[in-house]
């Protein structure tokens, strides 16, 4: 079993305004994880603290992730793994630290 390494995670609250004049939130979340051929990443979400979490996205190539389904005057709890899909989640790694976003 291929050993994972921590994963540090970040957040960040976007608002922007449309043509209509509608307000569109999204967040950012970008993560540092040391570099290893064949790892995915998965996205936890959940609406308190410490969870339960729900699965938003698997199989995130990249470092980076959009969460354009949040809606306006929620908190949003976030954790990232990490993990090979050749051999599921006896090689997936802890979740990250959570981050909280709050949507205006």
């Amino acid at each position: 079993m291929k050993r994972m390494a921590g994963l540090l995670l970040v957040t960040l609250v976007m608002c922007y305004q449309l043509a209509d004049g509608a307000v569109k939130h999204q967040v950012s979340l970008k993560w540092k994880a040391s570099a290893s051929q064949g790892v995915k990443y998965g996205i936890g979400r959940g609406t308190k603290s410490g969870g339960p979490y729900q699965q938003l996205a698997v199989n995130i190539s990249g470092l980076t992730y959009q969460d354009t389904t949040v809606v306006t005057k929620k908190s949003y709890y976030y954790v990232v793994v990490a993990y090979y899909p050749s051999c599921g989640t006896k090689c997936q790694s802890k979740p990250s630290n959570q981050v909280k976003a709050t949507i205006p």
